[in-house]
């Protein structure tokens, strides 16, 4: 098999933290992070529950993919003082699998990634489902050629069915067709799903993928994201 890229250096916007990529180290900052928003008192029950599982998805990536880097936002924020205060979230995750792991034959060019990656359940879990908001598209990212999904997420469970995420999903091939990188954006925040999917855009652009024989430059940049 030709080389993956094992790491990447990506631009996120200003306010947003680098989580831990350990599934054991994640697991401690899911717990810290649920505790410190449940401290402020302001949390509503529904937007706890939608958090809850918003980590837990990101923790259950962790323990099943092999991810190069997770990053977001998590905070209560309110309009004015007198305003209820409401949930404010994002997540960036990147990934990569090669083509032996998900047992396809076929090079993992873009209408192959459509195949493997655009139907309605994520690869492996069924717990989740996708319904498209956009047809898959294929599109130039940061100088690489891409396939972009634009999806709603939701559970999968009859209980949990009002859980919903607006993803966007960039699918870049490597290696020939050998393997793919995710580069995979999620918000709560559906009323915001516009100006998300353009902060979302420009942080695509600055993705750059690193090989074992590169140099390790010399860390990432944060930006003002135009849009939310």
């Amino acid at each position: 098999m030709r080389t993956l890229p094992d790491s990447i250096t990506l631009g996120t916007p200003e306010g947003w933290s680098d989580f831990p990529i350990d599934p054991s180290d994640f697991g401690e900052f899911r717990a810290h992070l649920l505790k410190e928003c449940r401290g402020t008192g302001d949390l509503k029950r529904s937007d706890e529950r939608a958090l809850e599982l918003f980590v837990t998805n990101l923790h259950r990536k962790l323990q099943a993919d092999r991810v190069l880097y997770i990053a977001g936002i998590a905070e209560l924020v309110r309009e004015d003082e007198t305003a209820e205060p409401e949930l404010f979230s994002a997540s960036v995750a990147v990934s990569t699998v090669s083509r032996a792991e998900i047992g396809v034959d076929a090079p993992l060019l873009a209408d192959v990634l459509v195949k493997v990656f655009g139907g309605d359940s994520e690869l492996g879990d069924d717990s989740i489902k996708f319904d498209d908001i956009e047809p898959p598209s294929k599109v130039t990212v940061a100088g690489l050629e891409a396939v972009r999904l634009v999806r709603l997420l939701r559970s999968a469970e009859p209980s949990k069915q009002d859980y919903r995420q607006f993803c966007e999903t960039f699918l870049f091939p490597v290696a020939e067709g050998d393997g793919v990188v995710l580069l995979q954006f999620a918000t709560l925040n559906l009323e915001f799903a516009k100006q998300f999917s353009e902060v979302f855009g420009q942080v695509a652009q600055t993705l750059k993928l690193l090989y074992p024989e590169d140099a390790t430059p010399l860390g990432e940049h944060a930006f003002n994201a135009s849009g939310i």
